[in-house]
């Protein structure tokens, strides 16, 4: 969080995905937030915004079959999307005749990225909820169904956080 994403990490991101890997970031509806990943969502060719007009809290609903819903927000972060095409909605929020996405895959390589619009489906009060739980483990089984290397960057939790994520980087399980 202290630390924008550089070009040359977002590059390095996005050769994630090449390979054929998934990518999830997770936008911000607050403004300091959101500029830490303007490189990476620049190339993706989404945003994110604080919706006054979205209800909070929410329930967002897939448009792809087989991926669990409803997944509960606390928050109004909603995505904003450039026409450019190759960008699929697949959470939903609002109403069926102006549905506003919360979460988006943009195919990428062999791969793809999925960018979502609250951190809530992350957070501890989100995971309670079933279905946003089951939404968090279908966003980390990959093609193939099983969970391949997870990698979590929490810049908020700076030192603390980097420090955790080293160790169990080199001594856990993956």
């Amino acid at each position: 969080e202290r630390s924008a994403f550089s070009t040359a990490e977002t590059q390095e991101l996005l050769r994630v995905a090449e390979r054929g890997g998934r990518v999830v970031v997770v936008d911000d509806q607050l403004k300091a937030r959101r500029a830490r990943l303007a490189v990476l969502l620049a190339q993706l060719h989404v945003g994110c915004v604080e919706r006054e007009d979205a209800a909070s809290p929410a329930l967002a609903t897939s448009t792809f079959p087989g991926v669990p819903s409803p997944v509960f927000l606390r928050d109004r972060g909603r995505l904003t999307l450039e026409d450019k095409g190759g960008i699929v909605p697949l959470l939903v929020s609002g109403d069926a005749d102006d549905p506003v996405a919360t979460a988006v895959v943009v195919g990428h390589g062999k791969g793809d990225v999925v960018v979502v619009g609250s951190g809530t489906v992350f957070a501890n009060d989100g995971l309670t909820q079933e279905q946003s739980a089951a939404f968090l483990l279908w966003l980390v089984s990959g093609k193939a169904g099983s969970a391949g290397p997870v990698v979590i960057d929490e810049r908020h939790h700076r030192t603390r956080g980097r420090a955790v994520i080293g160790r169990a980087a080199l001594e856990g399980p993956g």
